[in-house]
Protein backbone atom coordinates (compact mmCIF):
# COMPACT_ATOMS: atom_id res chain seq x y z
CA UNK A 1 0.00 0.00 0.00
CA UNK A 2 1.41 3.35 -1.00
CA UNK A 3 2.21 5.63 1.91
CA UNK A 4 0.60 9.03 1.19
CA UNK A 5 3.55 10.67 2.99
CA UNK A 6 6.11 9.03 0.72
CA UNK A 7 5.75 11.66 -1.98
CA UNK A 8 5.16 8.97 -4.60
CA UNK A 9 1.44 9.74 -5.10
CA UNK A 10 -0.45 12.96 -5.72
CA UNK A 11 -2.91 13.77 -4.26
CA UNK A 12 -1.36 12.45 -1.04
CA UNK A 13 -4.48 10.49 -0.04
CA UNK A 14 -4.73 6.76 0.39
CA UNK A 15 -7.43 5.56 0.52
CA UNK A 16 -9.07 7.91 -1.94
CA UNK A 17 -12.83 8.40 -2.26
CA UNK A 18 -14.16 8.67 -5.81
CA UNK A 19 -16.29 11.57 -6.95
CA UNK A 20 -20.08 11.25 -7.46
CA UNK A 21 -19.54 9.75 -10.92
CA UNK A 22 -17.00 7.22 -9.72
CA UNK A 23 -13.86 8.87 -11.12
CA UNK A 24 -10.55 8.58 -9.30
CA UNK A 25 -6.88 9.11 -10.08
CA UNK A 26 -3.37 9.80 -8.83
CA UNK A 27 -0.17 11.08 -10.33
CA UNK A 28 2.28 8.38 -9.33
CA UNK A 29 6.01 7.82 -9.50
CA UNK A 30 7.54 5.35 -11.92
CA UNK A 31 6.85 1.77 -10.97
CA UNK A 32 4.25 -0.98 -10.89
CA UNK A 33 0.90 -0.14 -9.34
CA UNK A 34 -2.49 -1.71 -8.59
CA UNK A 35 -5.72 -0.40 -7.06
CA UNK A 36 -7.88 -2.01 -4.37
CA UNK A 37 -11.54 -0.91 -4.46
CA UNK A 38 -13.80 -1.52 -1.44
CA UNK A 39 -17.31 -0.50 -0.41
CA UNK A 40 -19.78 -1.85 2.16
CA UNK A 41 -22.21 -4.28 0.55
CA UNK A 42 -19.90 -5.04 -2.38
CA UNK A 43 -17.18 -7.56 -3.10
CA UNK A 44 -13.68 -6.05 -2.69
CA UNK A 45 -11.92 -5.84 -6.06
CA UNK A 46 -8.18 -5.84 -6.81
CA UNK A 47 -7.14 -4.40 -10.19
CA UNK A 48 -4.49 -5.83 -12.50
CA UNK A 49 -0.94 -4.55 -11.94
CA UNK A 50 -0.02 -1.77 -14.37
CA UNK A 51 3.34 -0.19 -15.11
CA UNK A 52 3.95 3.56 -15.11
CA UNK A 53 5.00 5.02 -17.41
CA UNK A 54 3.17 5.11 -19.72
CA UNK A 55 0.17 6.99 -18.34
CA UNK A 56 -2.78 4.71 -17.46
CA UNK A 57 -6.21 6.28 -17.95
CA UNK A 58 -8.40 3.23 -18.66
CA UNK A 59 -8.22 1.26 -15.39
CA UNK A 60 -12.01 0.99 -15.16
CA UNK A 61 -13.24 -1.19 -12.31
CA UNK A 62 -16.76 -2.45 -11.58
CA UNK A 63 -17.81 -3.77 -8.19
CA UNK A 64 -20.27 -6.66 -7.78
CA UNK A 65 -23.00 -6.35 -5.15
CA UNK A 66 -22.93 -9.04 -2.48
CA UNK A 67 -26.72 -9.19 -2.82
CA UNK A 68 -26.32 -10.14 -6.48
CA UNK A 69 -24.00 -12.95 -5.46
CA UNK A 70 -26.48 -14.23 -2.88
CA UNK A 71 -29.17 -14.37 -5.55
CA UNK A 72 -26.94 -16.68 -7.55
CA UNK A 73 -26.89 -19.22 -4.73
CA UNK A 74 -29.49 -22.02 -4.66
CA UNK A 75 -32.45 -21.15 -2.48
CA UNK A 76 -34.47 -23.68 -0.48
CA UNK A 77 -38.20 -23.32 -0.01
CA UNK A 78 -41.16 -25.42 1.08
CA UNK A 79 -44.91 -25.35 1.60
CA UNK A 80 -46.81 -28.13 3.36
CA UNK A 81 -50.63 -28.08 3.48
CA UNK A 82 -53.45 -28.23 4.36
CA UNK A 83 -54.22 -28.49 8.07
CA UNK A 84 -57.32 -30.45 9.12
CA UNK A 85 -59.79 -30.20 12.02
CA UNK A 86 -62.52 -32.87 12.36
CA UNK A 87 -64.70 -34.64 14.91
CA UNK A 88 -64.72 -38.41 15.42
CA UNK A 89 -65.98 -41.11 17.78
CA UNK A 90 -63.68 -43.39 19.81
CA UNK A 91 -62.32 -46.30 17.78
CA UNK A 92 -62.42 -44.38 14.48
CA UNK A 93 -59.51 -44.59 12.00
CA UNK A 94 -59.05 -41.32 10.11
CA UNK A 95 -56.97 -40.53 7.01
CA UNK A 96 -55.69 -37.07 6.10
CA UNK A 97 -53.99 -36.02 2.83
CA UNK A 98 -51.26 -33.39 2.60
CA UNK A 99 -49.22 -31.90 -0.26
CA UNK A 100 -45.56 -30.89 0.11
CA UNK A 101 -44.21 -28.46 -2.51
CA UNK A 102 -40.55 -27.61 -3.08
CA UNK A 103 -40.80 -23.85 -3.70
CA UNK A 104 -37.02 -23.51 -4.02
CA UNK A 105 -34.97 -23.30 -7.19
CA UNK A 106 -33.00 -26.53 -6.70
CA UNK A 107 -33.79 -30.18 -6.04
CA UNK A 108 -33.94 -30.67 -2.28
CA UNK A 109 -34.31 -33.56 0.11
CA UNK A 110 -36.63 -33.51 3.12
CA UNK A 111 -36.99 -35.28 6.41
CA UNK A 112 -40.54 -35.84 7.68
CA UNK A 113 -41.12 -36.56 11.34
CA UNK A 114 -44.40 -36.88 13.22
CA UNK A 115 -45.63 -36.17 16.75
CA UNK A 116 -48.97 -36.68 18.52
CA UNK A 117 -49.88 -34.70 21.61
CA UNK A 118 -51.98 -37.60 23.04
CA UNK A 119 -49.67 -40.44 21.93
CA UNK A 120 -52.32 -41.91 19.64
CA UNK A 121 -51.19 -44.37 17.00
CA UNK A 122 -50.47 -42.78 13.61
CA UNK A 123 -48.59 -43.57 10.40
CA UNK A 124 -47.28 -41.75 7.30
CA UNK A 125 -48.03 -43.26 3.89
CA UNK A 126 -46.59 -42.63 0.43
CA UNK A 127 -46.46 -44.75 -2.74
CA UNK A 128 -42.90 -45.63 -1.65
CA UNK A 129 -44.02 -46.55 1.88
CA UNK A 130 -47.44 -48.21 1.46
CA UNK A 131 -46.98 -50.13 4.71
CA UNK A 132 -46.70 -46.89 6.69
CA UNK A 133 -43.88 -45.40 8.76
CA UNK A 134 -43.43 -42.97 11.64
CA UNK A 135 -40.87 -40.82 9.79
CA UNK A 136 -39.36 -40.49 6.31
CA UNK A 137 -35.69 -39.81 5.75
CA UNK A 138 -34.24 -37.70 2.94
CA UNK A 139 -36.57 -38.11 -0.02
CA UNK A 140 -35.99 -35.93 -3.08
CA UNK A 141 -38.38 -33.36 -4.54
CA UNK A 142 -37.47 -31.33 -7.62
CA UNK A 143 -37.81 -27.53 -7.80
CA UNK A 144 -41.48 -26.48 -7.92
CA UNK A 145 -42.48 -30.17 -7.74
CA UNK A 146 -44.89 -31.73 -5.22
CA UNK A 147 -45.25 -34.92 -3.21
CA UNK A 148 -48.47 -36.18 -1.65
CA UNK A 149 -48.56 -37.82 1.78
CA UNK A 150 -51.36 -39.36 3.80
CA UNK A 151 -51.54 -39.61 7.57
CA UNK A 152 -53.55 -42.33 9.30
CA UNK A 153 -54.66 -41.69 12.89
CA UNK A 154 -56.46 -44.13 15.20
CA UNK A 155 -58.71 -42.68 17.90
CA UNK A 156 -58.41 -44.96 20.97
CA UNK A 157 -61.57 -46.71 22.13
CA UNK A 158 -61.15 -45.58 25.74
CA UNK A 159 -60.65 -41.86 25.06
CA UNK A 160 -63.17 -39.56 26.73
CA UNK A 161 -65.48 -37.13 24.96
CA UNK A 162 -64.04 -33.66 24.39
CA UNK A 163 -60.44 -34.81 24.06
CA UNK A 164 -58.53 -33.07 21.24
CA UNK A 165 -55.78 -35.14 19.65
CA UNK A 166 -53.43 -33.37 17.22
CA UNK A 167 -50.95 -35.00 14.85
CA UNK A 168 -48.14 -32.68 13.70
CA UNK A 169 -45.95 -33.63 10.72
CA UNK A 170 -42.85 -31.46 10.18
CA UNK A 171 -40.84 -31.44 6.92
CA UNK A 172 -37.31 -30.03 7.08
CA UNK A 173 -35.02 -29.13 4.17
CA UNK A 174 -31.70 -30.98 4.03
CA UNK A 175 -30.21 -28.20 1.89
CA UNK A 176 -31.07 -25.58 4.51
CA UNK A 177 -32.28 -26.92 7.90
CA UNK A 178 -33.65 -23.49 8.78
CA UNK A 179 -36.31 -24.05 6.10
CA UNK A 180 -39.18 -26.21 7.32
CA UNK A 181 -42.97 -26.43 7.32
CA UNK A 182 -45.55 -28.36 9.34
CA UNK A 183 -49.14 -29.55 9.03
CA UNK A 184 -51.55 -30.31 11.88
CA UNK A 185 -54.47 -32.76 11.95
CA UNK A 186 -56.73 -32.04 14.94
CA UNK A 187 -59.41 -34.53 16.02
CA UNK A 188 -62.04 -33.66 18.63
CA UNK A 189 -63.56 -36.78 20.18
CA UNK A 190 -67.30 -37.01 20.82
CA UNK A 191 -69.41 -39.86 22.16
CA UNK A 192 -73.09 -40.68 21.58
CA UNK A 193 -75.03 -41.04 24.87
CA UNK A 194 -76.22 -44.61 25.47
CA UNK A 195 -79.93 -44.80 26.28
CA UNK A 196 -80.93 -47.72 28.56
CA UNK A 197 -83.41 -50.21 27.00
CA UNK A 198 -87.04 -49.26 27.56
CA UNK A 199 -89.83 -51.79 28.07
CA UNK A 200 -93.25 -51.30 26.51
CA UNK A 201 -96.30 -53.30 25.45
CA UNK A 202 -99.61 -52.84 23.69
CA UNK A 203 -102.35 -55.53 23.80
CA UNK A 204 -105.59 -55.08 21.82
CA UNK A 205 -108.43 -55.22 21.11
CA UNK A 206 -111.03 -55.96 23.79
CA UNK A 207 -114.17 -57.95 22.84
CA UNK A 208 -117.75 -57.88 24.14
CA UNK A 209 -120.18 -60.41 22.56
CA UNK A 210 -123.32 -62.45 23.39
CA UNK A 211 -123.31 -66.28 23.17
CA UNK A 212 -125.53 -69.29 23.91
CA UNK A 213 -124.70 -71.96 26.44
CA UNK A 214 -122.23 -74.53 25.03
CA UNK A 215 -121.06 -72.28 22.23
CA UNK A 216 -117.27 -72.12 21.61
CA UNK A 217 -115.94 -68.62 21.06
CA UNK A 218 -112.61 -67.54 19.62
CA UNK A 219 -111.13 -64.10 20.20
CA UNK A 220 -108.05 -62.70 18.50
CA UNK A 221 -105.72 -60.24 20.21
CA UNK A 222 -102.46 -58.65 19.10
CA UNK A 223 -99.59 -58.11 21.49
CA UNK A 224 -97.02 -55.54 20.35
CA UNK A 225 -93.62 -54.97 21.96
CA UNK A 226 -93.39 -51.17 21.98
CA UNK A 227 -90.08 -51.18 23.87
CA UNK A 228 -86.55 -50.75 22.55
CA UNK A 229 -85.23 -54.28 23.14
CA UNK A 230 -86.23 -57.94 22.88
CA UNK A 231 -88.54 -58.81 25.76
CA UNK A 232 -90.50 -61.77 27.19
CA UNK A 233 -94.15 -61.42 28.26
CA UNK A 234 -96.19 -63.54 30.66
CA UNK A 235 -99.84 -63.94 29.66
CA UNK A 236 -102.13 -64.26 32.68
CA UNK A 237 -105.79 -65.11 32.28
CA UNK A 238 -108.40 -63.92 34.79
CA UNK A 239 -112.18 -64.21 34.86
CA UNK A 240 -114.95 -66.63 35.75
CA UNK A 241 -113.61 -69.27 33.32
CA UNK A 242 -109.92 -68.62 33.79
CA UNK A 243 -109.37 -72.19 35.11
CA UNK A 244 -110.33 -73.51 31.68
CA UNK A 245 -107.44 -71.69 30.00
CA UNK A 246 -103.68 -72.18 30.12
CA UNK A 247 -101.04 -69.47 29.92
CA UNK A 248 -97.65 -69.73 28.20
CA UNK A 249 -94.75 -67.25 27.81
CA UNK A 250 -94.37 -65.56 24.45
CA UNK A 251 -91.06 -64.04 23.22
CA UNK A 252 -91.35 -61.10 20.84
CA UNK A 253 -88.57 -59.36 18.89
CA UNK A 254 -88.32 -55.59 18.76
CA UNK A 255 -90.66 -54.30 16.10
Amino acid sequence: MADPKSGRIDPAANPLITDMEGYYGWNVAEGCWYVVVAKDGYETLVSPVVGVPPEVTDLDLELRSLLQQLKLLPEAGITFMPDHAVQAQPGTILTFTHTLTNTGDITDTYHLVGYHNQDWAFNLFTPDWPQGTLHLWLFEVGPQATRIFTVSVTVPVEVISGTVGTTIITATSYLDPSVFAAVADAVTVYTVPVTPPQAGVAFAPDHNVSAQSGEVLTFTHTLTNTGTAIDTFDLLYTGDWGELLTASPVTLLLA
